[in-house]
């Protein structure tokens, strides 16, 4: 799986998250690059600083449309996401995200 094109999110450690995912995961993560782009430099544009936290536990995130996932974050307050995002990420399913 060539997962290269997430150096430019500055994750480097792409055989961490090879060996976390499935092999489903980390196709769809290739196949669907495009998104998945898009998705975090929305992320990061939103404030979130761990992105490898994103991609290995709520790879699932970054697999909706980037409309959908603009609508799932604006429901809450930015800094209680951000830190979620960053500290908690598996509380997001507590708000339907």
């Amino acid at each position: 799986m060539n997962l290269s094109y997430l150096d430019q999110f500055n994750i480097k450690d792409t055989n961490y998250i090879k060996g976390v995912l499935n092999t489903d995961t980390l196709t769809k993560l290739t196949v669907m690059k495009d998104i998945v782009t898009e998705n975090l430099n929305y992320l990061k544009e939103f404030g979130v600083k761990n992105l490898t936290n994103v991609i290995v536990n709520r790879p699932d995130i970054l697999f909706r449309t980037n409309s959908k996932l603009k609508q799932n974050l604006t429901t809450l307050d930015q800094e209680l996401l951000i830190y979620i995002f960053e500290n908690s990420i598996d509380d997001l399913v507590n708000f339907n995200i």
